[in-house]
Parts: C-alpha cells; structure tokens; sequence
C-alpha cells in the first residue's frame, strides 16, 4: 500500500497522522467513517478535501 498522502510530523498535532497538508488527524478520519459520515460530510462540515482514492 501507498500512504504517501498521510504524514506524521512531531511539532504538529502532537506527532499524529494526518492528511498531507490538512490539520484533521487519520485518526479523526476514521472515527467520523466509523460514525457513519459520508465524504461529503465531512469535507462540509469538518475540512476542506478533494477526493483522495483510497487505495
């Protein structure tokens, strides 16, 4: 698998994961999946992405 579009940087949101570019945690990501958001919930309401394939 390719995670090039997930990055990890200790001086931003305490070395978590996150989208490359964005401030919203991997982690975020998948709890508002696991709560049943859609993507366009949550690039509405949450932050502003484009489509990212997911594999």
């Amino acid at each position: 698998m390719n995670f090039d579009r997930i990055t990890a940087e200790p001086d931003k949101l305490e070395g978590k994961p996150t989208l490359r570019g964005l401030r919203i945690t991997v982690e975020s990501v998948v709890r508002l999946v696991a709560a049943g958001w859609t993507f366009d919930e949550i690039s509405s309401n949450r932050i502003r992405v484009r489509a990212l394939p997911l594999r």
